[in-house]
């Protein structure tokens, strides 16, 4: 016999809870105090927020610790050559002494 109620989802033999989630979007938000773009999955609330505010004041409100440090003459994926180039050496040295304390190392 078909359950009597409603709900969502396979009506007749299983409870299937409803999700809610919240309505994300992909965008590309400039930075100009970093001087880059950056990838953001945010919700429309939120790019309201940033627009009022900037986006840098906006990730500072919401608690986000942002670093970024420009090694010139590299490219984006050196810290892969760790062992063979001192830069990249002292890069993961850098990211590993600001990581540390966050995750309570």
């Amino acid at each position: 016999m078909a359950k009597k109620k409603g709900g969502v989802g396979r009506h007749v033999t299983k409870n299937v809870p409803r999700v809610f989630s919240p309505n994300l979007h992909a965008h590309r938000v400039w930075v100009p105090e970093l001087k880059k773009f950056v990838r953001i999955r945010v919700t429309a609330r939120g790019l309201k927020t940033i627009n009022k505010n900037g986006a840098y004041a906006a990730l500072k409100k919401a608690g986000v610790d942002v670093k970024m440090e420009i090694f010139p003459e590299m490219q984006h994926i050196f810290n892969f050559l760790a062992g063979t180039a001192p830069e990249a050496d002292d890069a993961i040295r850098k990211y590993a002494k600001w990581v540390h304390p966050k995750l309570g190392l």
